[in-house]
């Protein structure tokens, strides 16, 4: 059968050929229909990549994994990231470190002036708060809750929608409660008993 690798051969070839009537410097109607159609190509990779991480949640079991662990692979960002949370696991599907990567891919997306991350821990009635928090421009009011969304915004809107998916599928919840103007502030709720630490 059809697989999305036969699909992603084909986008290719397609690519290639608008590069080269661009190259032909067509005139300016057709070469914005042909950028409109680079980025319809460019919008179903996206779908691709969502797909493809959207399958792998829940295929393994949750299992404890330590927070720091889980953000070892996002040094090297180009943003410094403080994390205060020592020695602290959860119970959580194995695509963690795919939920901080998307939170960070946000902040770089959307919040291009932040210059440093901040993750840090506290317990509030026998519950864990992971909180993420960077110093941009923080999220609108009236946009916290439906960033969540999917395909909201003007990048597809997979990530953060992937993010709330994974956290869920143990029963973790994530929210955003930052003040507007002095950047966002993601907080991680894990339930009492799906936490330790050491």
């Amino acid at each position: 059968g059809i697989t999305r690798h036969d699909v992603r051969n084909q986008m290719m070839v397609m690519q290639g050929y608008i590069e080269l009537i661009k190259e032909e410097k067509p005139d300016r109607l057709i070469a914005d229909y042909l950028q409109n159609i680079l980025q319809s190509i460019e919008q179903i990779e996206t779908y691709f990549e969502f797909m493809k991480e959207y399958e792998k949640i829940g295929t393994a079991g949750a299992e404890w994994q330590e927070i720091s662990a889980s953000l070892e692979p996002l040094a090297g960002s180009g943003i410094p990231i403080i994390n205060t949370c020592r020695n602290l696991s959860i119970i959580a599907d194995p695509l963690l470190t795919k939920v901080f990567s998307n939170l960070l891919d946000n902040t770089i997306r959307h919040a291009e002036e932040a210059t440093e991350i901040t993750i840090s821990c506290e317990e509030r009635n026998g519950n864990l708060r992971i909180i993420w928090e960077d110093d941009g421009p923080g999220i609108p009011d009236e946009m916290k809750e439906r960033i969540f969304d999917y395909k909201y915004g003007k990048n597809g809107g997979y990530g953060l929608y992937l993010v709330r998916e994974i956290l869920a599928i143990t029963g973790i919840t994530i929210h955003e409660e930052g003040i507007t103007g002095k950047g966002a502030r993601f907080v991680i709720a894990v339930p009492a008993g799906r936490w330790k630490i050491g």
